[in-house]
């Protein structure tokens, strides 16, 4: 069962296991590093429903690519050297 710091519906909860999944296709990271790198993008929330909810904007693989390498970066431009955003495991 994935172990998000926020509340979702069933329908946030499978658009994050598909950005998850892109994560995991694109940037050869884990499940867990997938679930952890959401949980510090959007953990500071209490819920994200479908109702209200922005993530719904973009798709899945552009998430992944704003979540894996920040906010800032321009993951579009074919000619940016891109690094990952800072990643630090949960120990929960």
């Amino acid at each position: 069962m994935i172990e998000f710091k926020f509340k979702t519906s069933s329908k946030v909860r499978e658009y994050c296991e598909a950005i998850i999944q892109e994560m995991m296709s694109q940037f050869n990271i884990t499940f867990e590093e997938g679930v952890d790198r959401i949980n510090q993008k959007w953990g500071h929330f209490k819920v994200k429903t479908d109702e209200d909810d922005m993530i719904f904007h973009m798709l899945p693989v552009e998430w992944a690519k704003i979540i894996y390498y920040g906010a800032d970066a321009r993951w579009w431009d074919k000619n940016e050297k891109l690094t990952p955003a800072p990643y630090t495991p949960s120990r929960e």
